[in-house]
């Protein structure tokens, strides 16, 4: 995965920077809920001209193919005021790369608090999935509800790491009739609709508890072929343990 520099020059000299600040923030934070990039971009102003420094899933991401209604239309205002030119800075270390699976054969929905990277991974090379090369669920603009679970589990895991009200923290996370648990199993079952993909939601593993079994329906756990994405999965309920 990449570090990209895009930078702005206006066609004429800037009357009202103000307005053109906010454009820009507004332009990324609409690609960021398409999935097009990723949410820690920078803004740098340099001179009469700005730069943008962010973590794209590919170099492809600003293609108007992979574009919605609301990023073409964002993409044309910045157009009017701007050239845009889009150049990689380097890797970004930080960050693994993106999957180039053909036809993944099934996908898992996952939350890792050390990454911005897509949620959704590929159930066969255990890469995350660019998000706008995957069909829209629950929302024609984007991928919105997805980056929304990922930003409140992260939100959960990093209050229960600094345990604070850990009972609560610890049972939305742990427990599979939790609020964000049943609102990540809901995408789940968009997406899968959506692609006809299996996928599945992985669930973290509470230590304190037996795992021999699915903790939902009780059936017992198949194996994956690869274990460093899942080692179990309930093929009925679609959920994935470590």
């Amino acid at each position: 995965m990449e570090y990209f520099k895009i930078s702005l020059r206006p066609h004429k000299a800037i009357v009202n920077a103000e307005y053109c600040e906010e454009l820009i923030f507004e332009s990324f934070n609409i690609l960021r809920k398409t999935g097009q990039v990723y949410e820690n971009f920078c803004i740098v102003r340099d001179g009469g001209a700005y730069a943008v420094y962010v973590i794209m899933p590919g170099a492809d991401a600003l293609n108007l193919e992979f574009c919605t209604e609301e990023s073409v239309e964002i993409i044309k205002k910045l157009a009017v005021i701007f050239s845009l030119k889009v150049e990689s800075v380097g890797e970004a270390i930080t960050c693994e790369a993106s999957c180039d699976c053909a036809k993944p054969s099934w996908y898992m929905l996952y939350s890792d608090l050390a990454t911005e990277e897509s949620p959704v991974v590929c159930g066969d090379c255990g890469r995350p999935v660019p998000l706008y090369k995957l069909p829209a669920i629950l929302d024609k603009e984007g991928q919105s509800n997805l980056i929304n679970w990922q930003d409140q589990f992260k939100a959960l895991q990093k209050l229960d790491m600094y345990n604070y009200a850990h009972d609560f923290t610890a049972g939305e996370v742990l427990e599979p009739t939790s609020r964000i648990n049943k609102m990540g199993r809901a995408l789940c079952r968009a997406m899968e609709k959506a692609t006809t993909v299996p996928v599945f939601y992985h669930l973290e593993r509470n230590r304190q508890k037996a795992a021999d079994v699915c903790p939902i329906c009780g059936r017992e756990w198949s194996r994956t072929a690869n274990e460093e994405i899942s080692q179990k999965l309930c093929t009925f309920c679609r959920i994935a343990v470590d």
